[in-house]
């Protein structure tokens, strides 16, 4: 994979843990954009939409996930969608205002995935600077992204093995 075909993936998987942040991390959209949106830098206009925008089909109120794409969709045409992404997913990584969320659980799992992603991100970010990955690198981020062999995380220890 070419350096600007993992750019443009890891771009979409930051788009898609900011909209999963935005619609899980608060259930009430005012808070949302008080403690997400504010702080990361969308603009008022865009905020104003998020909160009382409705369906163009349906003339329903928009859901946090229709309005955090609207958000997201009109900053990249303003070419600053890299810059609010990565805002939402570092505030979302460092979250821990659980009791805003409508499902506490969920909101833990996201800001997990959120500090694994990032882990990840700073992990390729650094190595592309280092130069050309090894073999057991690449073998070693296969088995942290979740790709690797899960059939040896079934195996049961041998008897006798110790750790």
């Amino acid at each position: 994979m070419s350096e600007t075909e993992t750019s443009t993936v890891l771009d979409a998987d930051a788009r898609r843990v900011a909209l999963e942040a935005i619609a899980t991390l608060v259930h009430i959209k005012r808070i949302a954009a008080d403690q997400i949106l504010r702080p990361c830098g969308v603009p008022e206009n865009l905020i104003r939409e998020f909160l009382k925008g409705r369906d163009a089909t349906t003339g329903e109120p928009l859901t946090k996930r229709q309005g955090g794409a609207l958000i997201l969709d009109e900053l990249n045409r303003q070419d600053q969608g890299k810059a609010v992404v990565r805002k939402i997913v570092d505030l979302a990584a460092a979250w821990n205002s659980f009791h805003l969320a409508n499902n506490e659980y969920d909101a833990r799992a996201v800001v997990q995935v959120q500090d694994l992603r990032l882990a990840l991100a700073r992990a390729v970010h650094a190595r592309r600077r280092r130069g050309p990955v090894s073999g057991q690198d690449a073998a070693l981020a296969r088995s942290a992204s979740g790709r690797g062999d899960r059939r040896s995380d079934c195996r049961p220890d041998p008897p006798g093995s110790a750790l």
